[in-house]
């Protein structure tokens, strides 16, 4: 991320302060007839090192003078890459990346909970927070009627209570209980009804192209 430099201009290494010509030395070298100096071209070779020592002392200054640049905010449509940390009330960590891949998304489009989604609107790369998340807008208030009881042979075989599921669509479901011809699976999230702590570091804020709209259907032509 651009940053103001601190400090005064000085004159980079070879510039005006470094210039000097040399004086020639007096009763050592033969006498030779010197043309008019009046008539000498300007050192092209002098004059173009007082030019580059003046545009880099003006380059300089201006680095220093110039505002730094703000950088992108986390607004809807950014693609955002985050650090994080997941903790519950009773401080064990739930979930966690760090020293592992980052973790990616686009914001504004639902891809995680809602009371996270809405903390990072306006943060940029390199900030770090710490968001609590109420658990009704993290995985939702815990349902005890979202349980269902399926045949045995619908799950895998040696299944416990306690163990994780995917359902069809792609949900996570907890084994409550394994009876002798059924298994009773609670539909809830693992992480409903708890309160939530994200500590989150910006990796990336970037914009996006934005995808192309799909073409509507062509209506089916109806000879008469």
């Amino acid at each position: 991320m651009p940053t103001r430099r601190a400090g005064g201009t000085k004159c980079a290494p070879g510039g005006l302060k470094a210039l000097r010509l040399t004086p020639r030395r007096r009763n050592h070298a033969p006498h030779v007839d010197r043309p008019d100096k009046r008539s000498l071209p300007m050192p092209q070779t002098v004059t173009g090192l007082r030019s580059a020592a003046l545009t880099l002392a003006s380059l300089l200054l201006w680095t220093q003078l110039a505002p730094a640049e703000t950088g992108l905010t986390v607004a809807d449509g950014m693609k955002v890459t985050i650090e994080y940390t997941l903790t519950l009330p009773d401080k064990s960590v739930a979930d966690s990346n760090v020293g592992q891949a980052p973790f990616s998304f686009t914001q504004g489009a639902h891809e995680i909970v809602p009371g996270l989604e809405k903390s990072m609107v306006g943060l940029k790369t390199g900030d770090k927070k710490r968001i609590d998340v109420p658990a009704a807008q993290g995985y939702g208030t815990y349902d005890a009627k979202a349980k269902v009881s399926v045949d045995k042979t619908k799950v895998p075989a040696g299944i416990k209570a306690g163990q994780l599921l995917r359902s069809a669509d792609g949900r996570p479901v907890t084994v409550e209980k394994v009876e002798e011809k059924t298994v009773v699976l609670d539909l809830n999230h693992p992480l409903a009804g708890k309160d939530l702590v994200f500590d989150v570091k910006v990796l990336n804020v970037e914009k996006q192209e934005p995808k192309p709209a799909d073409k509507p259907a062509e209506k089916p032509v109806v000879k008469k």
